[in-house]
């Protein structure tokens, strides 16, 4: 498999699409690894396999909805009790009743970014005031509708329930249990020369709200390596760290009203979910090879993870493509095209019959 992974991450490089990416999967127990390329575009460091990328929405799954069942555990959150506990903002007629569930699954009703006009120039305090305050697009738990602003917000909510910042929490009962020692919100200055380039950004968040919120946010933020994510990854299908119905919760499909999909975009905005998690259907961006049981995530930059329990499988693909400007449906597509993920993981799902 790793002479085939190289080749087609070869031609992508050759082709121009990205400067550079790393693939590693697992099937079995058996590692296939490759690294090709370039830090970045404007970069002659070579990329290897111990490169940080800035996850994006990745972080979602690495650090904000394991957290939130973690909490559950412990009783200082739950799935099902209305955020008003935490939030004030949220004892309103039409938010009374938003869940950690309904945020984590996208189906909250809260806006997206696209949605609402925010001035990143004002005081962090004045942003948050801002997303706090905002109103559900329709009523909540009705549809399935993608929404970063829902995850920035139960980003929040966890801190006040935990009394901790998201990095330290996420740091003290995820990451450091698990040997992830390269993942964080905020690579160290040691750290700085391995982390990719993201149109000129390196080891800073590429999202200018996450920036101007300080970039410890609960929808995105994480930086991480292939190697840490698959220590994550074996976590989850091995079952550590969780109880069982945790696990199940977190994977298994929380939506039932998802519609006709039609694009990629349509996938990502409105397409089946877990907790945090994408699964299998129709322009999936993991392709048809995997099984009805798989789940994975895309983060906007062009990272790609998913992991079939079936298959005992874990295939971990990151590139610095680089998030699409502006962000719109067609950009989304071309970034889809562009990196191949579903060509990937089908040659992955391919080779591991």
């Amino acid at each position: 498999m790793r002479s085939s992974l190289l080749g087609w991450i070869e031609k992508k490089v050759g082709a121009g699409i990205y400067a550079g990416a790393v693939a590693l999967v697992s099937v079995k127990g058996e590692l296939a690894q490759a690294a090709i390329g370039t830090m970045g575009r404007e970069l002659d460091e070579p990329i290897t396999m111990g490169a940080i990328f800035s996850l994006e929405s990745i972080s979602k799954v690495l650090c904000t909805a394991p957290l939130v069942l973690l909490l559950a555990e412990k009783n200082q959150m739950g799935l099902d009790v209305p955020l008003q506990q935490w939030l004030p903002e949220f004892r309103t007629p039409e938010k009374k009743n938003i869940t950690a569930r309904q945020i984590l699954s996208h189906c909250s009703g809260l806006p997206d970014t696209d949605d609402v006009t925010l001035d990143i120039s004002a005081s962090p305090q004045s942003l948050w005031n801002t997303v706090l305050d905002l109103k559900p697009l329709f009523e909540p738990g009705s549809k399935v509708r993608y929404s970063d602003l829902g995850y920035l917000i139960l980003g929040r909510a966890i801190e006040i329930a935990a009394g901790m910042k998201l990095d330290r929490l996420a740091s003290q009962l995820l990451w450091k249990p698990l040997g992830m020692e390269s993942t964080s919100f905020s690579p160290s200055a040691d750290q700085q020369f391995r982390c990719i380039s993201n149109r000129g950004l390196r080891g800073v968040c590429v999202d200018p709200l996450d920036r101007a919120l300080g970039g410890v946010v609960g929808c995105d933020g994480v930086f991480s390596t292939a190697e840490d994510l698959l220590k994550f990854s074996k976590m989850i299908l091995n079952k550590k760290l969780l109880k069982p119905e945790s696990f199940r919760a977190w994977v298994g499909e929380q939506t039932t009203n998802t519609g006709a999909i039609r694009s990629d975009f349509e996938y990502l905005f409105a397409g089946r979910k877990a907790l945090g998690w994408e699964l299998p259907g129709p322009f999936s961006h993991g392709g048809a090879g995997l099984s009805s049981n798989a789940f994975g995530k895309v983060g906007g930059t062009g990272t790609f993870l998913w992991i079939d329990p079936d298959k005992d499988l874990v295939a971990i693909y990151l590139t610095n493509y680089g998030q699409p400007v502006p962000f719109s449906a067609d950009n989304w597509s071309k970034l889809i095209h562009d990196v191949g993920s579903k060509e990937f993981f089908e040659l992955v799902t391919t080779a591991a019959l």
